[in-house]
Parts: structure tokens; sequence; C-alpha cells
């Protein structure tokens, strides 16, 4: 039985979606995630942002006598009617973001007449696919983004698309600051379209008035809630953990490496998209130098010179990706209706195949990532209690949450680091909080990672089995030793 185009689309998507079922993440992987969902679950139990005068995850940082998260809330909003329940179901709001960004790449290479097997770029693009199976900003960020680009091909038809587009360019400021930019190229666009078209001043004033309208929330919401976690209505989180920071010396070494990464997993992406010549190509190709040269200057990934670079290099791009494969494949399809269409269906099906290959292999990968981690959590569950203190790294307090906070211990989730530790017992006074309470030192290490557990923290646990004062009594990982007298 030969498959319309349209049955092939909806059978790789029935695959893909199959792969992301069996092998569904039921935790997070990042403090970013642990950050995200406390905030959402706070949020939606009617908790405020403005936490306790305790931090409840990495990446929160005191503000006005509160701990307050630096991470932009949009995405925790997002995420709220999934925490309502469990953390579970917030993992299938990104999967149903990846299939809002499928139809909505559909019906924006259905505006621009392309052949709807293009889509498959797509659907099988394994950032896109990676980052669907986590709870970060970047897939949210990508439907709205998406829903945008799609309003602003079509804001000439009725109102309610040009309310649709102010209320997409508002939710996206809201994920990420710095998309702001691209609602202020988008509305530079409009006027230089009424201008073109010779639009009267009158009408010019309705129309944008509409769309401003349709982001007002949302923009009052960001100026509200950045004055009073932030301390001023432009003001980030990132202000406070001291990230607002330009670093013009990482251009040299950061710029080559993304330019190399945004053109490698389809060869030359972003260079051959940049010929396309669809509506809006160049505002959108214009949108994405201002994002390469932002990254490449402040903030940013960390590249780890590995081949996972090619997947999570990208990350802070995936929203924008899409519509650039888009602008690919229409460079691309003036090519292709040179080939025989039995020669292009045989290479479409070969391609598909492979891809497909890679992406259950990505889900199973990701999936065992994910395993390692929940091994790690159900281990430590075995001795959390109200009189339980745990000391280790960092980057451990993301396997703590609030229920184990006692009203005589400053530390949340009864999670110490190693630092915050050390300083504690090298004051008396301060020492005294521990007095009662269990102390378990942690040593987690991972599959994935070469510098775990830190060596810091391995030194003082070294120190303290060399002077026989703890005795271990987890011998798989994580390693738990048990402070035998306080």
């Amino acid at each position: 039985m030969k498959l319309s185009t349209k049955h092939w689309l909806i059978l790789v998507v029935s695959i893909a979606m199959l792969a992301w079922l069996v092998f569904s993440p039921k935790f997070y992987a990042t403090p970013d995630e642990h950050n995200y969902y406390r905030t959402a679950w706070d949020i939606s139990h009617n908790i405020s942002p403005k936490k306790t005068d305790q931090f409840q995850a990495l990446g929160d940082f005191p503000s006005k006598g509160f701990y307050v998260s630096k991470y932009n809330l949009g995405n925790s909003i997002w995420l709220i009617p999934g925490a309502i329940f469990n953390l579970n179901l917030t993992f299938f709001e990104s999967l149903f973001a990846y299939l809002l960004i499928i139809i909505l790449c559909y019906y924006i290479i259905k505006e621009y007449k392309l052949p709807k097997f293009w889509l498959l770029l797509i659907i099988l693009f394994p950032p896109l696919i990676y980052f669907s199976r986590t709870i970060l900003s970047e897939v949210p960020a990508a439907v709205f983004f998406t829903l945008s680009y799609w309003c602003l091909l079509k804001y000439k038809k009725n109102n309610v698309i040009k309310l649709l587009l102010g209320a997409s360019l508002g939710f996206l400021t809201l994920i990420r600051y710095n998309f702001g930019i691209w609602a202020i190229l988008i509305l530079l666009q409009l006027l230089i379209d009424y201008h073109k078209n010779k639009t009267p001043f009158r009408i010019v004033i309705k129309e944008i008035l509409i769309i401003f309208i349709g982001a007002l929330p949302f923009l009052a919401f960001f100026f509200f809630i950045n004055s009073s976690l932030y301390g001023g209505i432009i003001t980030s989180g990132y202000r406070l953990s001291g990230e607002e920071v330009v670093n013009f010396s990482l251009l040299i070494s950061r710029l080559p490496a993304y330019l190399i990464l945004l053109n490698i997993v389809y060869p030359g992406q972003l260079i051959i998209g940049y010929f396309s010549k669809q509506a809006y190509s160049k505002l959108f190709f214009m949108f994405i130098a201002y994002l390469i040269l932002v990254y490449s200057v402040a903030g940013g990934f960390l590249f780890q010179g590995k081949y996972t670079d090619i997947i999570s290099g990208v990350r802070f791009f995936i929203p924008i990706l899409p519509i650039a494969i888009i602008h690919y494949a229409s460079v691309l399809n003036s090519f292709t209706r040179k080939i025989d269409f039995t020669i292009l269906k045989k290479l479409i099906a070969v391609f598909t195949i492979i891809l497909l290959g890679f992406l259950i292999l990505l889900n199973y990968q990701h999936y065992q990532f994910i395993k390692e981690k929940i091994n790690i959590f159900n281990t430590l569950q075995l001795y959390k209690t109200s009189a339980a203190i745990f000391v280790g790294d960092q980057e451990d307090f993301n396997y703590f949450g609030e229920e184990l906070v006692t009203s005589n211990y400053p530390y949340n989730s009864g999670f110490i680091n190693i630092n915050d530790y050390k300083s504690l017992i090298s004051d008396n006074n301060s020492m005294k909080i521990l007095t009662g309470h269990s102390i378990y030192f942690l040593e987690i290490s991972y599959n994935s990672r070469s510098d775990r557990p830190t060596s810091e923290l391995k030194s003082y646990v070294d120190s303290l089995i060399s002077n026989h004062k703890v005795k271990l009594i987890s011998t798989t990982n994580p390693l738990i030793y048990q402070y035998e007298k306080l």
C-alpha cells in the first residue's frame, strides 16, 4: 500500500510519540529544571514566588529579604497545569509543546507553498526531540516564537490573529526576556509594511493598538514581577546571580563554535537558509544574528568539546530553529524540484528511516540517563527523615525537596552543600543547630560525568574516613557515609 505524504507524516509523528512514551522521562536532569518545577509547584499551590528566607532549589537568590528564582517565570507558568498534579505530567506538557510546534510549522510550510514532506526535517530534528524530553524553557519558547511567526504571516487576515500575535509575543517575552527584541523587530516590520501599502495613519494606529492589547496582560505582569521580585521593571533575576555581564573576550571562542554547531545537524542549515526568499526571511535572520551575538558575549552554553555539543550546544537557539529549518527547506526545495520524484521519494524514505533510528536511540539514551538519577533519588529516600541532614556537592540539592524542612534548621530540605557545612561547624554557636540530627555525607557520581563527586567533597570525606568518624551505609551509587558522632 502506498502512503500519501500526509499519512507518511502522521506515521512518523506517531512513531516519534511512541518512542517518547515508551522511554518517557520521569525526573529532571538539571538544576534549571528543578527550579522551574519548584517555582511552578509553588505558584500552583498558592505559594508566592517570593519563597521564604530559605532557598528551595539551585538558582534561587536573595532579593528584598526573600529567596526568588533567577529564572524567568514564563516557563514555570507554562508548567503549572502539570505541577498541580505531579512532576510526570509536566513532562507531558513538553511532548504537547513538541506537537504544537509541528502543527504550527505545518501551516507555515503550507503558507509558503512548500511540499509537506519538508516537515520531516522538523519532526526528526534531534535537538528538538531531546529538549522535548525536558522541562526546560526552550521548547515552550519555540511554541510561542513559531506561533508569533505564523501570526506575522497571517496578521492581515483578521483582528483575532493580531490579538494572538500580541499575546504570543507577550508570553514569549515572559519566557525569554531577550526575545523582547523579536517583538520590537516585528513592530518595525509592520510599520514598514503599512508605509509600503500607504495605509492611512488611523488604520495603522488601530491595528497596532489591537496587537498591543493582546500583549498588554503579559507586559503588565512582566513589569509587575520584575519590580516586585528583582527591583526594576526591566530587571531580570540574572542580575541577582551576577550573570547580566557582557564579556566580549568570549566572542573569539563562542562565535565560531555557534556558527559551526548551528550548521552541522542539517549541513549548512543557517548559511543556506539565509538565501530564502520567503516572506520575512531577512527579518528572521536579523534576529538570529542578534541572538548569536548575545549568546556569544553573555550567558550562553559552556562547550564541553564532546559530540554531545551538537545537541546541547544549540540549546538556547531551539526556539528559533524550527523556523530556520523551514527557510532551509525553502532553499533546498528549489534544487530538489529538479530531481526525479521517484528517486526523491526513495531519498526521503532513507533519510526518514535513518533519523527515526536515531530518534529512538536518543530517547533511549536520555531515558537511561534519567534512570540513573531516579535510582539515586530512590536510594536517598530510604534515609530521608525529618532528623536527617545530608551534606554533598551543590548540584546534589536536585534530589531534595521542601518536605524535610524543620523548624529549627536554617537550610531547606535537609541538605547542605559542603562549603556551607564547613562554615557551619567552624562556628560553635551555629554548630548547635545540628545537634540531634543524623548527618550523612553523599558521594554521587554519574556515568556521564568525570568530575563527580568534586575533589573538595571527596577529600573532606576521605579525611573523615581516615579518622574513623563516618561509616559507609550505602555501597552503591550514591555512596552514603553516616557521621557516627557529632
